[in-house]
């Protein structure tokens, strides 16, 4: 039972610090002094590779995402992401 009060407390914290920062190409998500992820604004080319509106990138810096796509906001599916940021694939 102590996990899972810890476990909800600090989800619950983590959503209270949770800041949204639109820009250009991506709107970053940052959960307090770090950065959870980046969401694609429309479709583009990143390094190479395509991506589609409402793709998920994990952070590479604090200015931009890293190469692959991680997941998109309009999956059904939640296993590409867990509370600390988009899983690796």
């Amino acid at each position: 039972m102590l996990n899972g009060q810890i476990g909800q407390r600090v989800l619950k914290d983590s959503i209270k610090n949770l800041n949204i920062k639109s820009g250009r190409k991506y709107t970053k998500i940052m959960n307090g002094n770090s950065v959870w992820g980046f969401v694609a604004n429309g479709d583009g080319i990143l390094k190479g590779i395509p991506y589609f509106k409402g793709d998920v990138f994990k952070a590479a810096t604090w200015r931009g995402p890293a190469k692959h796509v991680r997941g998109s906001i309009f999956d059904t599916n939640t296993n590409w992401f867990h509370w600390t940021g988009p899983t690796y694939r």
